[in-house]
């Protein structure tokens, strides 16, 4: 799993430096802000470090709360809106409509490949961290989740900070919501934070059932 979810991070990588300002391309610290601006990859990166040092519980309690949060916010808004560009700017290369359903179709072998890239990053290795915390019957203290509130405003800060620097948002909600209402984007942010609390605390729950 390791070596898939390295490779996994390295492709995603390859396929955000392409999505920046041309004059921007070959700058480090645009490629270091897109290659780490997305909630995903934060989880991704995590997610590599678990593996890595499974053993170690603060690693391991983080990354589930994360990829967790990846997974219930990019499921909920694709089911909920049924609009994956709501997450996801169009692209010439790809339709997102046909990998975001229950299965790709038409059912080519391009789409397949992005279909199971999607569900690896946003499915399979948050259900992944479930099975490995409750395999090494790790526990999640209340330090974790305030650990946890600091990595999502912190993340939302640098998400907004790479937005200033490529002139162009992590997300396409994003960008809807701040041309709303710069006002609601910034109770938006503190939502988010709610949330990432009530989640964290049900994880922290759950897990104690195990």
């Amino acid at each position: 799993m390791l070596y898939i979810a390295v490779i996994s991070y390295i492709i995603s990588i390859l396929i955000n430096i392409p999505k920046l300002p041309k004059h921007l391309r070959l700058n480090p610290l645009s490629i270091i802000t897109k290659s780490t601006q997305y909630f995903t990859l934060l989880g991704h990166i995590l997610f590599i470090f678990h593996l890595l040092f499974e053993n170690i519980r603060l690693i391991a309690s983080l990354t589930l709360i994360i990829e967790t949060l990846v997974f219930l916010l990019y499921h909920g808004i694709v089911i909920i809106s049924r609009n994956p560009y709501l997450l996801m700017y169009e692209s010439e290369h790809v339709n997102i409509n046909e990998v975001t359903g229950l299965y790709p179709k038409p059912l080519t072998i391009k789409n397949l490949f992005i279909y199971i890239f999607i569900h690896l990053n946003h499915t399979i290795f948050p259900i992944y961290s479930w099975i490995n915390i409750i395999y090494h019957k790790h526990f999640i203290a209340n330090e974790d989740i305030i650990l946890v509130l600091c990595m999502v405003f912190s993340f939302m800060t640098w998400n907004e900070f790479a937005w200033y620097l490529h002139g162009i948002s992590g997300y396409p909600l994003q960008k809807i919501i701040h041309d709303i209402s710069p006002s609601l984007y910034r109770y938006t942010k503190i939502i988010i934070l709610i949330f990432s609390l009530i989640i964290a605390k049900i994880i922290q729950g759950l897990i104690t059932c195990f």
